[in-house]
């Protein structure tokens, strides 16, 4: 009689495999035909497929496949159990095993017990029974499991055993995973420790970058010795960790850094050194690692001297990397303009602009720059600038994205800031109106910022512009709720429909403002009631009892306007 596993016939299946692996005497084929079987969710067969070929081949790559789907799908305790069950029936793991498994425990470290897992399987690669070494690509997967656990006691204590030299030793990938461990860390601590004194929190940063600097020492002498080959993401890592200081030292640092590893001249003063008897907190207090240190940075460039807002070189020059210096992108420029905008320098951030997206660097900016520039300009209060930069730089974007949709809600958070500039409202309209050409699906955040500016302004041709930018944008988003977003996925019902109902709301009592006004002919208030009145029905939806749209419409026939008009709108 036949027995069934999960609704799949095994004496019937074992037939079936034997009859298939006729045709199936190659493990390279064999593995290709797991893969076509996983695929299409049948994980049964492809496991009785692999478990019949065990007995008259090489099946390592097969079970890697298995290995990879259970890890893929979560099931890290399963991936486990067939990992022991392929060593049972003979099949030696290879490299590729040891990395699925542990990009696995990565993927899911929340999980208990993937930190143990991770580090068990390493010290098993690690013994002198292994056929398999272990490699950097191991010894960063582990350091992944670690960090992503947030257990850090574990990543110190492993990373403590790592060799200086050879198969294992730390590349910039395993002083990156460390890096930004101790960054998240440190936020974590931050944002759990509310409630704890000021001076608290300035130790546990002062000793998060303590950290960061002895580690950077390390790097930057097996960089100037030739031992690492330095790149971007680490020196953005240490980076971004310097951002967090509490002093203005910390933060000119992130500059210095840029100048030393990549050869971006500095665009800031330099502050007068710190007096400190700390060897700990000098990156170059070691008398043979300031012997090393790279020299030839160049002379430093002073700033464009006419300058009105970053602009993108549109003549790309060829990008000849500097042998033995990190390459900038995106990730610096981000990076720098954070470091300027602490620093409360516009000045130096426009600067950096320029010289970053100009040869022979040329980056040519992303979304995220323009946000971490836009969020500079609105701590200075520069509307126009912002306008102009998303109105030349981000307008029309073809397959703009949630970021694009995060630098217009900046960009008008900045016009909102600068509001006792007189073309600030004006600004804001611009940056609208882009939006409404380069967004399928507007931000709602930053067309209730807008309108909350018309209604600042008291000026009615400020506030009938608001209102006929805003009314189009409102349905466009009206339709999301109902048919689900432009790119077809369903958007979060709960929270999207509360803040369109809103901005739905604001509108309504921009209108109410409009119709209480003396002034306008009778057509135009009969329009603004016809909008008002469909509002309150889009409101009323899932309220028992709700006004019909013609009685809405009776009332303000008759003039009774004022009820409305009294709901006033919380500013």
């Amino acid at each position: 009689m036949a027995y069934t596993t999960a609704g799949y016939d095994v004496q019937r299946g074992s037939r079936q495999n034997e009859r298939e692996l006729q045709f199936l005497g190659d493990p390279f084929e064999l593995a290709r035909r797991v893969e076509v079987v996983l695929s299409k969710g049948n994980e049964e067969r492809a496991l009785e497929l692999v478990r019949t070929a065990t007995k008259d081949m090489q099946t390592v790559v097969s079970w890697n496949h298995i290995l990879d789907r259970q890890m893929r799908d979560g099931k890290a305790n399963m991936a486990m159990k067939f990992f022991n069950e392929m060593k049972k029936r003979g099949q030696t793991p290879n490299a590729q095993t040891y990395t699925i498994l542990l990009r696995g425990f990565a993927r899911w470290a929340h999980y208990p017990g993937s930190v143990s897992n991770a580090v068990g399987l390493y010290k098993a690669m690690d013994t002198a029974e292994s056929k398999i070494k272990p490699a950097v690509i191991h010894t960063n997967a582990v350091l992944k499991v670690c960090a992503r656990a947030g257990d850090m006691d574990s990543m110190w204590k492993f990373a403590a055993n790592l060799p200086e030299r050879g198969e294992g030793a730390p590349d910039t990938w395993t002083w990156t995973t460390i890096l930004n461990a101790v960054k998240f860390d440190l936020l974590k601590k931050l944002e759990s420790s509310v409630d704890i004194p000021e001076a608290e929190k300035h130790t546990l940063i002062d000793e998060a970058i303590s950290q960061g600097r002895r580690m950077w020492a390390d790097i930057k002498s097996s960089w100037t010795k030739g031992e690492l080959a330095i790149d971007e993401g680490v020196v953005c890592s240490y980076g971004r960790l310097l951002l967090q200081g509490n002093s203005r030292h910390d933060i000119d640092s992130v500059l210095t850094l840029c100048e030393e590893t990549m050869r971006i001249p500095k665009q800031t003063p330099d502050l007068e050194p710190l007096k400190t008897n700390s060897t700990t907190d000098q990156e170059t207090t070691d008398p043979d690692l300031a012997d090393a240190r790279p020299d030839d940075f160049g002379s430093r460039k002073e700033p464009p001297k006419h300058v009105a807002g970053p602009t993108t070189v549109k003549a790309r020059a060829n990008k000849s990397r500097i042998p033995g210096y990190a390459q900038p992108s995106n990730n610096t420029l981000a990076l720098v303009i954070e470091a300027c905008r602490k620093l409360r320098s516009k000045k130096s951030a426009t600067a950096y602009w320029q010289l970053l997206t100009s040869p022979p660097w040329a980056v040519e900016p992303d979304m995220n720059s323009y946000a971490c520039y836009l969020r500079l300009l609105r701590d200075m209060r520069s509307s126009s600038e912002a306008a102009e930069l998303i109105c030349g730089q981000i307008s029309g974007t073809p397959n703009a994205d949630d970021t694009a949709r995060k630098c217009f809600r900046i960009g008008v958070s900045v016009c909102s800031r600068d509001e006792l500039s007189p073309r600030s409202f004006h600004n804001a309209t611009r940056i609208v109106d882009a939006m409404r050409v380069t967004l399928a699906d507007p931000s709602v955040e930053a067309l209730k910022d807008y309108l909350k500016m018309a209604v600042r302004t008291d000026d009615r041709d400020s506030i009938i512009a608001a209102v006929e930018l805003v009314g189009p944008q409102l349905k466009t988003l009206r339709s999301q709720l109902a048919f689900g977003d432009a790119a077809g996925a369903r958007a979060a019902p709960r929270s999207l429909e509360a803040d369109v109902k809103e901005l739905a709301r604001r509108l309504q009592s921009t209108y109410s403002r409009l119709l209480a006004r003396e002034k306008g002919d009778r057509e135009e208030r009969r329009l603004w009631a016809r909008e008002r009145a469909q509002l309150q029905a889009f409101l009323n939806r899932g309220v028992e009892d709700p006004k019909p749209v013609e009685s809405a419409l009776e009332e303000t026939r008759r003039g009774d306007s004022s009820a409305v008009a009294r709901q006033e709108w919380a500013l």
